[in-house]
């Protein structure tokens, strides 16, 4: 990375690690003089649009918290930035009417959510309530949250081994 793309991402995980409020939206093309309409109404609403260059923001999060977040940075990305995490309904209102914005995560204190979390989020109208329902899960003893945690994984190595079924037997027509 060049001396100036050193400076734009210490710059930008500084602003990372005091924003309470962090989407990652797919940003598709637009006219300039609609992008800047839309990013004032944004931040009429508390919510900053940045947009960066991926090589600085995969710099950024390579070794955070954020890490996770690393294939969602392959394309054109508009970062927004909020000062509080109860902003989060009004993000998912603003993003509806944006169509050239397309939410492909978001970071709430710390938490990473899926655009479908935000929504069950944005029903709760409160933080605590979704902080209610983790602590819930949590005290419903460790076979429920074992099983939670298992249905992802047992779903990824069906498909594994059907693929691999798939593959030897066309191996297997091949050979005959």
């Amino acid at each position: 990375m060049t001396p100036v793309e050193n400076a734009l991402a210490r710059l930008v995980t500084r602003k990372l690690e005091n924003c309470p409020l962090l989407a990652i939206c797919q940003l598709f093309d637009v006219g300039k003089r609609r992008f800047h309409l839309d990013r004032m109404k944004l931040q009429c609403l508390g919510l900053y649009p940045k947009v960066y260059n991926n090589r600085v923001m995969l710099h950024v999060i390579d070794g955070s918290t954020l890490a996770n977040l690393r294939p969602l940075f392959c394309a054109s990305n508009c970062v927004l930035l909020g000062d509080d995490a109860t902003l989060l309904t009004s993000l998912t209102e603003a993003l509806e009417k944006i169509p050239h914005l397309m939410l492909l995560a978001c970071v709430v204190d710390g938490r990473i959510l899926t655009p479908k979390q935000v929504e069950t989020f944005r029903k709760a109208k409160r933080p605590e309530d979704f902080a209610l329902q983790t602590v819930g899960l949590l005290r419903q003893g460790p076979s429920v949250m074992t099983s939670m945690l298992q249905q992802p994984v047992l779903q990824l190595l069906s498909c594994l081994y059907s693929r691999i079924q798939l593959l030897n037997g066309s191996k297997q027509c091949v050979a005959t």
